[in-house]
């Protein structure tokens, strides 16, 4: 796993490191993040370290994935516009399966590492993508949240 490319995606004082087995994923991604955010190729070895996004163009690991959700229970509901069936187990992995993109969402909670798997390099880059910018947000939530707040409006209905 250590000859994946390896981009690291860096907004203020905050990364996150984004492994694929497609170069054509790390592309995309540093495309798409290059006009906002840092991005930047690192080297493989030091991306296991902090948050870790991993997007595999990976057909069996998609149907794998997806036959295990479809076996156990789950929940329905929608990401990304597109139905996603949703699991937890024991050691608080979290695995969701969108069967019409086929694309496979993996949380190791403990680990603080996240996988996307698909067939298809487009969809897969496109998750990744998503994924990444909303990771990258919550993150940075805690800093930006609060000079973003809103005071109440005074009672002409304007900010006070």
């Amino acid at each position: 796993m250590n000859s994946m490319p390896a981009l690291r995606l860096h907004a203020a004082n905050h990364h996150l490191t984004l492994v694929s087995n497609s170069d054509t994923v790390t592309d995309y991604n540093r495309r798409y993040f290059g006009s906002w955010w840092k991005a930047f190729e690192v080297p493989s070895a030091s991306a296991w370290t902090g948050p870790l996004l991993a997007a595999d163009v990976d057909h069996d690991a998609y149907t794998r994935l997806r036959d295990l959700v479809e076996l156990c229970p789950h929940e329905k509901t929608a990401y990304a516009r597109a139905q996603t069936l949703v699991a937890h187990d024991d050691t608080g992995t979290i695995t969701a399966v969108s069967p019409t993109p086929q694309l496979a969402y993996q949380h190791h909670t403990a680990a603080g590492r996240l996988t996307v798997h698909g067939p298809d390099v487009d969809q897969v880059a496109l998750a990744s993508a998503r994924i990444a910018r909303d990771a990258l947000r919550g993150l940075l939530w805690p800093t930006a949240g609060p000079c973003c707040t809103l005071r109440p409006p005074s009672a002409t209905g304007r900010p006070s």
